[in-house]
């Protein structure tokens, strides 16, 4: 079961190479102008706006109200653009859907954004969709690249001999030209398992920690799901929690901690500073979604 599945022929540019003509430029993506083209309302139209201020959670009433000014016009603007995939495709990885948290909320479960802290929370496993019953969902998000990163180090962690690093040789860890070849192979690498029409297993499938955030909220259809009535800024997880009726138990701390983890931080850095232009443009515009959905900023290589 755990052996890689031959991975289907894709371009290397999924943007450039398959663009059918709705996909949004990344300029669209750096207006700077959070959702004000988008069916902007006020701002207390939005779901749980009320209990966001009075939490004192501005990050994440940015994160609301982008979220909620474009959802519904997704489909408009990406159209049938393959940068619309849904990790919801694959049966399998289903089992990992959410994590319930009371009789009214579960943590929708996007990968590398504190899933494991919800788990040590909660003191339960993951859940399939169809147990989540009537319960409505809430989501944390980070910034796009800082999120790309992160699944490249756990990966890293994981399997270092598939992330083709060699020990011994230090090479791609302080040096622009070699750590961008590395993150550019990471890229290459996520983007077939992503575009692939089935999922693979064991080593190749942890590219989705990687994925695009908003691919763990979007449906087999193309829409967002509509359990989803609460997207935040993972930096205010407590704040979060305690809006959905879920005390935050600061003694069990926050679960996996990249920095505290020599291998990580050693071999698999993350360093953004060192990632070539053109790789940075490769990585927004696969994640081009998120930047469109969440109220993240470009980096400056991709507004050019």
């Amino acid at each position: 079961l755990h052996q890689d599945i031959a991975a289907e022929s894709i371009p290397s540019n999924p943007v450039t190479s398959r663009r059918n003509g709705n996909d949004p430029p990344l300029s669209l993506l750096s207006d700077g102008k959070a959702g004000e083209k988008y069916n902007k309302r006020d701002l207390h139209d939005f779901p749980y706006s009320k209990e966001l201020e009075e939490h004192g959670l501005f990050l994440s009433m940015r994160q609301q109200e982008r979220f909620f000014s474009r959802k519904n016009s997704l489909q408009r603007d990406f159209g049938s653009s393959p940068l619309m995939f849904s990790t919801a495709t694959w049966k399998y990885w289903n089992r990992w859907h959410a994590l319930i948290l009371n009789e009214n909320f579960a943590f929708r479960h996007i990968f590398k954004t504190g899933g494991t802290s919800l788990e040590k929370q909660t003191g339960s496993k993951h859940v399939q969709r169809k147990a989540i019953g009537n319960r409505r969902m809430m989501a944390t998000v980070r910034d796009p690249l800082e999120h790309f990163l992160s699944g490249w180090q756990e990966c890293g962690e994981r399997f270092p001999v598939y992330m083709e690093w060699n020990q011994s040789t230090g090479e791609g860890i302080d040096d622009e030209k070699s750590y961008s070849r590395r993150i550019e192979q990471w890229l290459d690498k996520t983007k077939t398992m992503a575009f692939r029409r089935s999922p693979c297993l064991g080593k190749c499938a942890c590219a989705m920690h990687s994925f695009p955030q908003a691919s763990f909220l979007i449906t087999k259809k193309g829409t967002v799901d509509p359990k989803v009535d609460l997207v935040g800024d993972l930096r205010e997880l407590p704040g979060l929690l305690d809006i959905v009726g879920f005390q935050y138990n600061q003694s069990l701390g926050t679960g996996k901690n990249a920095s505290a983890t020599e291998f990580k931080t050693k071999y698999f850095p993350r360093k953004p500073h060192l990632i070539g232009n053109d790789t940075l443009k490769a990585i927004c515009e696969f994640v081009a979604v998120d930047y469109y959905l969440f109220d993240f900023e470009l980096p400056s290589a991709c507004r050019k």
